[in-house]
């Protein structure tokens, strides 16, 4: 398994933990590219986990309101997309 693993689901069923699970990678932008290109169908959240850190490194999430979420690693949480 590789440094950055890549997670991804849907709003209405995450499979959770490890069963949404998709893809590692050993670099960072590899990883985020694999997950922002995913098939939307499948795809309503996603998150890069460093695996040595244990930390979520990018991430985006799309509310049941249509609200697009960004993971911000400053602040370690998802806050709303300034567009």
């Amino acid at each position: 398994m590789e440094k950055f693993l890549v997670f991804f689901g849907s709003t209405y069923y995450p499979s959770g933990g490890w069963n949404d699970f998709r893809a590692s990678f050993n670099d960072s932008a590899d990883a985020i590219w694999f997950a922002k290109n995913a098939k939307p169908e499948v795809k309503k959240w996603w998150h890069v986990v460093d695996s040595e850190l244990g930390k979520i490194i990018a991430g985006e999430c799309w509310t049941l309101w249509g609200k697009e979420l960004v993971f911000d690693i400053e602040q370690d949480k998802y806050v709303e997309k300034n567009v």
